[in-house]
């Protein structure tokens, strides 16, 4: 006779095969409703692993917009620094609307860790003059303030799907992110304009796509991308509640008012028009869902050439590289502005983690 306690031993061991089973199997669509891993955030929902978001805030499971679905994986990925061509002006883009439907994707929190570092020009040049100003005074240690999540990136994926006029795909962000293009075969994206105040990086773009971006000194025109405020906004929530939150609001408005019209000028409709984005998320859909069987193939960042556009450093590494890179960096363009060397070895100027510290 077989004991109880054999007997649930031998069923949790068989949910537990038929769990791994499902994970393995990367077509395989999950049966739960997506709907009940959405919290929400801050600035928007906070959508839990492998749950995408669409128009209308609708959300689906990943596996249900591609086929061969995989975790990331750096292996074997090459990349072309600086190749994405950069908008003269931040003021008129002077983009080529005629007969294209404008899609816009914001992402705001990716969390999709990647092993790509890009550092910026004007974050050398911000630190490099801190450490100038303090480097010989009296009883002060020379430092420098990194900003480790500001510069290493996520994977943010873009399905497109279902839209059968030539798309200007929008992407804004004011984090650190790879966007990954997954158009399907019956999508003809003619432009892809890249909106951050990053280093913009692309991968899988369709053949032909013409990719520029406004990145990096965009902040230096007033332009941050920013979402308008919504109720399902937590901040929004909070200053309903409490005189003491309205400041969350006030500057998210301050952000959102002179982006929204940027946008309108340079691309014919607001930026709130249709806009796909979340709080927290990794997953974005453009356009519709596909049936099962007439799901694409998962493009992956592995074994593909992400693009950049310009930034003083671009390189994949650990964290101690960064480090490394960003203390020479450092003092490299502190020693010209002072026309003298930095008399102490390098390894011994501080590099302090302070994300958000540009």
């Amino acid at each position: 006779m077989v004991s109880m306690r054999s007997f649930m031993k031998a069923a949790l061991l068989a949910a537990t095969a038929a769990l791994v089973a499902a994970c393995s199997d990367s077509n395989a669509i999950p049966a739960d409703d997506p709907q009940m891993h959405v919290r929400e955030g801050g600035e928007g929902y906070r959508l839990r692993r492998d749950v995408a978001i669409g128009p209308h805030n609708l959300v689906h499971w990943v596996q249900s917009l591609t086929r061969d679905f995989e975790r990331l994986s750096m292996s074997g990925t090459d990349l072309e620094a600086g190749t994405i061509e950069e908008f003269p002006s931040c003021k008129t883009l002077n983009v080529d609307l005629a007969g294209k439907a404008v899609h816009h994707v914001h992402a705001e929190q990716v969390l999709r860790e990647t092993t790509l570092y890009m550092i910026p020009h004007q974050f050398i040049e911000f630190q490099a003059k801190r450490l100038k100003n303090r480097y010989g005074r009296a009883g002060e240690f020379p430092s420098i303030n990194s900003d480790t999540d500001g510069h290493r990136y996520d994977v943010a994926d873009v399905f497109i799907n279902g839209i059968h006029q030539p798309i200007h795909l929008v992407l804004s962000t004011r984090r650190p992110v790879i966007w990954n293009i997954q158009a399907a075969p019956n999508v003809t994206i003619s432009d892809i304009t890249i909106l951050t105040t990053k280093a913009a990086a692309i991968v899988n773009a369709p053949e032909g796509a013409n990719v520029r971006a406004l990145s990096e000194y965009a902040s230096h025109c007033g332009l941050v991308p920013g979402r308008q405020p919504a109720q399902h906004w937590k901040n929004v929530q909070r200053a309903s509640r409490s005189k003491g939150a309205e400041h969350l609001v006030e500057e998210a408005y301050k952000t959102f008012y002179p982006f929204d019209a940027f946008f309108y000028r340079n691309f014919d409709q607001g930026s709130e028009e249709g806009t796909i984005g979340s709080h927290l998320g990794a997953y974005f859909l453009v356009g519709t869902r596909p049936e099962p069987d007439d799901r694409p193939d998962y493009m992956p960042v592995s074994g593909n050439t992400i693009k950049t556009s310009r930034a003083a450093y671009t390189f994949f590494g650990s964290e101690r590289d960064y480090v490394k890179v960003l203390r020479d960096a450092v003092a490299k363009r502190a020693e010209a502005m002072m026309g003298r060397t930095i008399d102490i070895d390098r390894e011994n100027i501080r590099v302090k983690t302070t994300p958000g510290a540009f």
